[in-house]
Parts: C-alpha cells; structure tokens; sequence
C-alpha cells in the first residue's frame, strides 16, 4: 500500500505582506514529474472552489507532482485587502509560484486556471520556461467575468430599473475611480478595468501542451460555441490543443459544495 502525498502550509513575506500557499508534493515513493502551479478564480468563486482544488492537488500530487496552490494579494489567507488588489500583483504572485516551483520541481512544468484564473494563468506564462496549460472552464474574456461579478450587485434592483441599467450606473461608478462593494469584495476601478480589457490569448507560437476541459450539464454536447471558436483558432495556428466537455456541476457557483471526480482524474490522465 503507497503511502499519502504529502502537504504543508507556508507563508512567504512580499513587500511587506504575508501570501500564503498549500504545497502537495508526491508520496515519498513516487517519483517525481515536475510542477504545477494553481491559479484560482475570482473573488467567492475562489471559496467555492476550495474543496475542488484540494482535490484535484492530491490527485496530481498522487501521480507524482508537486503542487502549489498559492492564495494571491488580498485573497484567501494571504494578507492584503481586497480593495487594493490590482492585475499586475496578482501576475506577479503567479509568476514568483511559477519560477519557485519549477526550481523546487525540476521537470515538466503546468500552470493550471480555473475560470478567470484561466485569463491570469495566461497571462502569466513565463517567455523564458517552457511550460503547459490546463484551463478549467475558461472565463474567455474579462468582459465577461466582469459582468458576471456585477450581476452580484444589480440582481437586488432587476425589477426596478432592469440589470442593464444596474451594471451601467456600477460601470459609471468605477470609471470614475470609485470603489464599489459586491458580495462583500471591494472591488476597485484598477482592478475593474485590467480584468475588463483581459482576453484568452496565448502567445504566438506556445509550445506546451494546451488542455481545454469545460464542464456542461448532461444534456449538452460539447463545448460552448466561443470555446469552439477560441481553440479552433489555436489548432490553426499549430498550438498542441486538446478540448473536451464533460458532464458535471459548476462547482464553482453551486450553492452547495459540488465535486466532480470525472474533470480531476480526466485532467490527470491528460496531461500524463
């Protein structure tokens, strides 16, 4: 019988602010395969996505990874607000995870997202190490998250002004410079309008490997005609693509804790 991969919080001082990161690294008798690097998703889709994430990083740890989750700037156990988080502190957290763990795990290197981790995971790619991407339900632009994040804010004033109206006046708002509270986040106009202009690009000529996995209700086929479109255009440009849909919950939203067993042991198997 193997014995358990293993796991260990730690802390790492930045300019004067703790981050906080989950390291699983294999079982002492695995050998070991080289890194990954977890990016979470925005703001409480990142607590939901909590149980998930554990999951999956013993799985890959299991298989003979080691695996960082790290929470960014302002999330998480990391300290910081919130309210001052910006894009660029958070590509540059993934980015110290991303050269730490390639040292700490010499060997094939993945940066993992998942949904608008995805846009910063991308984002975040190091010019200079050659690495793969596992993307989990792509956010394929900020735009949209953006929206998605400020129906938080509007779905109180739907029936008096409709939701259109509610996103423009919080739009307006930020635009402005405020800083606007939503589902408990402030979230501040720097951050706004980075993760507004953010859009699912790789660079020209990305070697790795690219592994597309979006999961869909029973009853859907496939992937969602703008992830068809996106990895379409990848292929064609002679990036190494895989893409699948599979059935299961959107954790990341459910109300309650939801798993799916099917996307972490088909997100091992691929990028073995």
């Amino acid at each position: 019988m193997g014995t358990a991969a293993l796991f260990e919080p730690s802390f790492e001082h930045i300019d004067g602010t703790a981050r906080f990161s989950l390291m699983f690294r294999p079982p002492v008798d695995i050998v070991p395969r080289g890194a990954v690097v977890y990016v979470p998703p925005f703001a409480e889709e990142m607590n939901k996505s909590r149980r998930m994430a554990a999951s999956m990083a013993r799985a890959l740890a299991d298989a003979g990874w080691h695996v960082s989750l790290p929470d960014l700037f302002g999330c998480g156990d990391s300290e910081g607000d919130f309210g001052d988080a910006t894009w660029g502190i958070w590509r540059e957290d993934i980015a110290r995870r991303i050269r730490q763990s390639s040292v700490a795990a010499p060997g094939p290197l993945w940066i993992w997202g998942l949904r608008a981790g995805c846009l910063l995971a991308a984002a975040s790619l190091p010019q200079d190490l050659s690495s793969n991407i596992l993307l989990w339900h792509p956010v394929v632009r900020g735009s949209i998250g953006l929206n998605q994040f400020l129906r938080l804010r509007t779905a109180g004033s739907v029936i008096r002004s409709g939701e259109g109206a509610g996103r423009k006046e919080l739009r307006a708002r930020l635009a402005n410079g405020e800083t606007i509270e939503i589902a408990g986040y402030a979230l501040n106009s720097l951050l706004a309008d980075d993760f507004e202009k953010a859009e699912m690009e790789l660079p020209q000529g990305f070697p790795g490997k690219v592994v597309w996995l979006e999961l869909v209700p029973e009853d859907q086929a496939g992937l969602s005609p703008a992830s068809q479109s996106l990895t379409k255009r990848w292929c064609e440009r002679g990036i190494n693509v895989h893409a699948e849909a599979i059935a299961g919950p959107a954790f990341w939203q459910a109300q309650e804790i939801a798993h799916s067993a099917d996307l972490i042991s088909r997100s091992v198997e691929l990028m073995l």
